[in-house]
């Protein structure tokens, strides 16, 4: 299961969250996710890819992270195209996938609200009228 509140790996070797970088960085956590899915780099001309990230940075702020996280740690660097999956291409960062783009937020929101409902009933589960110290130790730790 897919757990858009925690590092992911990609992040982790970036040491910064998707939610906080800038254009660039989102550009290079693709560039990490793909090499790391399907062992191969990107051909790419940097101004024009960088030019995808840009837009989707001005539009999306800092839920175009989020986007990026869910599509990688959720489908995998794939997306179902002709009956079949197809993996990633850039192009599928244009202003022209903009529907497919709102599709993965609102998958990655509806996600991040399970995420958190989760928590809660940590929260609220009660032992002789008080939280176990420990369980909320053990689930924020």
């Amino acid at each position: 299961m897919t757990v858009l509140g925690e590092y992911d790996c990609i992040e982790e070797r970036m040491m910064k969250r998707v939610e906080s970088m800038d254009a660039k960085e989102l550009f290079n956590y693709t560039e990490k996710w793909y090499a790391h899915l399907f062992s191969v780099t990107l051909p790419q001309d940097r101004t024009r890819e960088m030019g995808y990230f840009k837009r989707l940075k001005s539009v999306y702020g800092s839920d175009a992270g989020l986007i990026l996280k869910w599509f990688f740690n959720s489908y995998r660097g794939l997306r179902q195209e002709n009956g079949g999956f197809a993996k990633m291409q850039m192009s599928w960062w244009t202003s022209n996938s903009k529907w497919w783009h709102d599709r993965l937020l609102d998958e990655a929101r509806e996600q991040t609200s399970k995420e958190r409902r989760a928590r809660m009933v940590v929260v609220n589960e009660v032992s002789d009228g008080f939280v176990r110290a420990g369980d909320l130790l053990a689930r924020f730790s």
